[in-house]
């Protein structure tokens, strides 16, 4: 019994901090989405010919990409795992509820 509750504990740990970089995913995106119009702003309204807003924007998109894809990998199979996930977590939770009542 020990031995499946530490294993449930790692799961549910593991899935923790899935969600976890998830979320920070989405900050990340949120702020890129946020900064970059400003800085595309602030290079339109200067006088110089040189785009340099280009630069981030490819430079941060392509570090927000290998982000993404890090975290959230191909987008189906992702899905599906994070199904089996969700539905795994929620049998543990009840199994846990109701072993404790």
């Amino acid at each position: 019994m020990n031995k499946q509750v530490s294993e449930e504990e790692e799961r549910y740990t593991r899935a923790v901090l899935k969600v976890k970089s998830i979320r920070r995913f989405y900050i990340h995106l949120a702020i890129y989405c946020v900064v970059m119009p400003f800085l595309g702003y602030r290079n339109y309204s200067e006088i110089s010919e040189f785009i340099w807003s280009l630069f981030p924007l490819f430079g941060w998109g392509f570090g927000l990409f290998m982000h993404g894809f890090r975290v959230l990998g191909k987008t189906s199979k992702w899905e599906k795992r994070k199904i089996k996930e969700y539905i795994n977590n929620e049998n543990n939770h009840y199994r846990r509820r109701k072993t404790f009542s």
